[in-house]
C-alpha cells in the first residue's frame, strides 16, 4: 500500500483540553493523526497551575513533546504567568515549539512608533526569555506584532493542516494598552519575584437567585480593560471542524471581525466556542452569538477572584448561540459554586441544554471534535 493511502486511511482528530489554570487559561490544542497528533497550546495560567501543565508534557513520549505553536493571548497573570514557568522548565522538559506568537513591548512601541520606556515584569520576563532561548518569535508577522489590518482580509496561516484565522487584536488595541503596560501588569499582580497573586475584588453577584428570564434581562456592560482588549483571538479550522478560542477580547471586536470574515448577514457555523474572559458578563454580547452557529460552548475557569461565570453571561449563551433547534451544551473544567446552577434539571428541560462538568474530584476536561 502506497504512503498517500496508509495516509487516508489514517483516523484523524481535533480535540480541545481545558487544563486546571485556576481563574485562567490553559488550553491544548491536538489535531491530525489520532496516534501522533500535532499540538497547539494556548496561554498557561497562573503560576500554581503549571504543575497540571508540567504533568500533561511529562505524560507524553520526550520525543513528541514538540508544539506547532504557542500562544500567549496577552499579559494577564492568569493566562501569562504560566507560561514563564513553562520557558523557564522548557528544555528540562525537553518542549520545543515551532513558534511563539506574544505580543511584546517592542511589538506596542511598533504600532504607535511611541519614544517610552519599558513596562511590565512579566511581559518583559517572557520577553528575556524568548530572545534568550532564539525561540522562532512571532515569525509568521516577520517578527513584528500579531495583529489584524484595519482592512482588507484577516491573517491567516496554516500549522500542518489546521489554519487559524487571527480576529484580533487590532493595532489601535495595541497601542491603548502602551500607557497602560506597567501599571496594567502590576494590577495583575506580575510584580518582582511574582511572590503574591493580586486579591482582586470580585464581580459583584446582585442578582441573588434570579430566574432564567430574569437574566437574560440584565443590560449588558461592557468590558473595559486594556489588557483584555489586545488579547489575541484566533479562529482554527481543521478538515471541516471550526473552533472560536475568544481569549478574553472584546465581544464588539469578535464580531466586527467575525463580520469581515463571514457574509454579514449570515451566522457563522461553529463546532465549539471557546468563549471570551471565563463567561464574564461584560463579553458575552447578544449581538456577537446571534452572529453564530454554534451548540457546544466552553468555559474555563474555576471562579475564583471574579467569580466567573457570570450567570447572565450563560443565559445569553443559552438563548442566543444557536441557530437550530439543537441542544446547548456547556462544558466546564471546574465544578464550583459560581456554576453548579448549570445542572439545574428543569432549566435543562425547559430550555435545552445540557451541562458537563469533570468526573467527581478531578479538574480539567477534554472536548473531543473528531471522529
Amino acid at each position: 500500500m502506497g504512503a498517500s493511502a496508509t495516509q487516508a486511511l489514517e483516523v484523524r482528530m481535533l480535540a480541545l483540553e481545558m487544563l486546571p489554570a485556576q481563574d485562567g487559561d490553559c488550553l491544548l490544542l491536538e489535531y491530525g493523526a489520532l496516534e501522533t497528533p500535532h499540538r497547539i497550546l494556548i496561554d498557561a495560567g497562573r503560576p500554581e497551575t503549571f504543575e497540571h501543565l508540567k504533568a500533561r508534557i511529562e505524560a507524553l513520549p520526550r520525543a513528541n513533546r514538540h508544539f506547532e505553536l504557542f500562544i500567549v493571548t496577552h499579559i494577564d497573570e492568569d493566562h501569562i504567568a504560566g507560561a514563564i514557568d513553562l520557558l523557564e522548565a522548557r528544555e528540562s522538559l525537553g518542549v520545543t515549539f515551532g513558534e511563539v506568537w506574544f505580543n511584546g513591548w517592542q511589538h506596542l512601541e511598533s504600532v504607535s512608533r511611541a519614544d517610552d520606556k519599558l513596562g511590565g515584569v512579566a511581559g518583559e520576563r517572557l520577553t528575556e526569555l524568548l530572545v534568550e532561548q532564539r525561540l522562532p518569535w512571532n515569525r509568521r508577522f516577520a517578527s513584528g506584532a500579531v495583529v489584524v489590518p484595519d482592512t482588507g482580509p484577516l491573517p491567516v496561516h496554516a500549522f500542518q493542516g489546521l489554519t487559524l484565522t487571527v480576529l484580533t487584536p487590532s493595532a489601535k488595541r495595541l497601542e491603548q494598552l502602551m500607557p497602560e503596560w506597567e501599571e496594567a501588569v502590576i494590577e495583575a499582580g506580575l510584580v518582582p519575584g511574582r511572590a503574591t497573586a493580586r486579591q482582586l475584588s470580585a464581580e459583584d453577584d446582585r442578582l441573588g437567585d434570579p430566574s432564567f428570564e430574569a437574566l437574560l434581562e440584565v443590560p449588558f456592560e461592557g468590558d473595559s480593560s486594556k489588557p483584555n482588549a489586545s488579547s489575541i483571538s484566533v479562529l482554527a479550522e481543521y478538515q471541516g471542524c471550526r473552533l472560536l478560542l475568544g481569549a478574553d477580547a472584546y465581544p464588539q471586536d469578535l464580531l466586527a471581525a467575525l463580520q469581515r470574515h463571514a457574509a454579514p448577514t449570515q451566522r457563522l457555523a461553529l463546532h465549539a466556542f471557546k468563549i471570551p474572559h471565563h463567561g464574564s458578563r461584560k463579553n458575552i454580547h447578544v449581538k456577537l452569538l446571534q452572529k453564530l452557529s454554534c451548540t457546544r460552548f466552553l468555559v474555563s475557569t474555576n471562579g475564583s477572584r471574579h467569580k466567573h461565570p457570570n450567570r447572565e453571561a450563560i443565559a445569553r449563551v443559552i438563548q442566543h448561540g444557536r441557530a437550530t433547534e439543537e441542544r446547548v451544551e456547556l462544558f466546564f473544567n471546574y465544578e464550583t459554586e459560581f456554576n453548579k446552577v448549570w445542572r439545574n434539571p428543569g432549566w435543562m428541560r425547559e430550555h435545552r441544554y445540557t451541562a458537563h462538568f469533570p468526573p467527581e474530584g478531578q479538574q480539567g476536561l477534554r472536548m473531543v471534535l473528531m471522529p
